[in-house]
């Protein structure tokens, strides 16, 4: 990521939406615009079957552990 700049889009819908029903995706950059097109920021979205997972604030999550 680049500081001030929107992620990357990485994965878009058409990816997710070929995907097996019941697969995990998990969007550590939705907070900064997402790599994965469709992920929400703190939420977790259903897509075809799919479940999205975007993070949130994911390093306080997991204060102990992050740098």
């Amino acid at each position: 990521a680049v500081p001030g700049r929107p992620a990357p889009l990485l994965v878009e819908r058409s990816a997710v939406e070929g995907m097996a029903r019941g697969s995990v995706v998990v969007d550590l950059a939705a907070d900064s615009g997402g790599n994965v097109e469709g992920s929400v920021p703190g939420e977790e979205v259903m897509v075809g079957g799919v479940r999205m997972w975007g993070g949130s604030n994911v390093p306080s999550q997991l204060p102990v552990h992050a740098s």
